[in-house]
């Protein structure tokens, strides 16, 4: 039976799990050999999360909810923790594939806590863009490329452009800029997470996480 996926915080935007971290095993008789058959892609039109997700840490004091069409991670005052959701299986870009999400609203820029979009390998190497005091974090582990967080950053994508990944930022989901390159791993779990990594946050907000995709070459 494949273990549950537990949340830790390393850092503001860093994330890791004590977890399998493997692909799904179409050989083993209690997995789905295909969690993401006929298109992954989710606009959390209405509650429950999809059979393709799973809740990051369930014990947070932190609800993940579908409201309004949207995914919403709520924080609170007092409490260091993450959440979020994280794919069912993990996946490989291909070539010209890319994961794109849209964070419609980010949580408090004051400090202390963060939000992002992270894709997780098998051996726990952690590939993010995190949002949080004010800044945006393209990273792979601890080394992070720190930029002012603006308008332009309302949707994030990671893509495999001729076997490289991308971080990519874009204002309207049309136009991209590519804010970092390395790389392309595989085996790829993806997540979306909100939390504190301290306590200290008055009002942390809420992270609300819309239109997620992934393009594929049968799905584009």
């Amino acid at each position: 039976m494949r273990r549950p996926w537990l949340l830790f915080v390393t850092a503001c935007g860093r994330l890791g799990f004590d977890g399998p971290g493997r692909a799904v095993d179409a050989s083993t008789p209690d997995e789905a050999p295909d969690a993401f058959a006929n298109c992954f892609a989710d606009n959390f039109d209405a509650p429950p999360l999809g059979a393709k997700w799973m809740v990051l840490a369930p014990a947070s004091p932190f609800p993940v909810t579908v409201e309004n069409g949207q995914l919403q991670i709520a924080l609170s005052p007092g409490a260091a923790s993450y959440n979020g959701i994280v794919a069912a299986a993990p996946i490989d870009l291909a070539d010209g594939d890319h994961a794109t999400v849209e964070l419609v609203q980010a949580v408090s820029q004051a400090g202390f806590v963060d939000c992002g979009f992270a894709l997780v390998t098998p051996a726990m190497n952690r590939y993010a863009i995190g949002v949080g005091g004010g800044n945006i974090v393209f990273a792979i582990d601890g080394d992070r490329l720190i930029i002012p967080y603006t308008a332009q950053h309302r949707h994030l994508r990671f893509a495999n452009v001729a076997g490289m990944l991308h971080w990519q930022t874009s204002p309207d989901r049309m136009t991209w800029t590519t804010q970092r390159m390395a790389a392309l791993p595989s085996q790829l779990t993806i997540q979306l997470f909100a939390g504190a990594f301290a306590v200290g946050a008055t009002d942390p907000g809420t992270a609300i996480w819309d239109g997620f995709k992934l393009a594929t070459a049968e799905c584009p």
